[in-house]
């Protein structure tokens, strides 16, 4: 709508995106966002800073996948596809209905329909309210 969003260099708004906006378009792929309720361990992740009401994002590098249902390594997911694009690869992982998207810098021998763990890493998380908002 010609508003300007937010003004920095490319680093700085991939690192400390403004706003829901900022955060889903610099980056490809661009940033997880999972509702704080729909993932109570995500949002328990980011020790009281995230808003009932509010968002989680994290980056696809900022998630691990494990192989098999390891509760003690994450929360339980499904994959539903494998990108391999050469020297990374993308998982796309289905966690209890909400979809999300690791990135990682090493093949893998999952494929579709692999029961799996997704971890994240809580030094990389943004918290948005429910307006988009950091």
């Amino acid at each position: 709508d010609g508003l300007i969003e937010q003004v920095g260099t490319p680093l700085e708004l991939y690192d400390r995106p403004a706003n829901r906006f900022v955060a889903q378009f610099i980056g490809m792929p661009s940033m997880n966002m999972v509702a704080a309720r729909a993932i109570p361990s995500f949002a328990a992740a980011t020790g009281g800073a995230l808003p009932d009401d509010g968002f989680l994002g994290v980056r696809p590098e900022g998630l691990r996948v494990h192989r098999g249902p390891q509760e003690d390594r994450g929360v339980p997911g499904r994959v539903e596809l494998i990108e391999a694009l050469g020297a990374d690869t993308l998982i796309h992982v289905d966690v209890g209905g909400v979809p999300l998207v690791a990135r990682q810098n090493e093949r893998t021998p999952l494929q579709p329909g692999d029961p799996v763990a997704v971890e994240l890493d809580p030094a990389v998380l943004h918290c948005f309210d429910r307006g988009g908002r950091a």
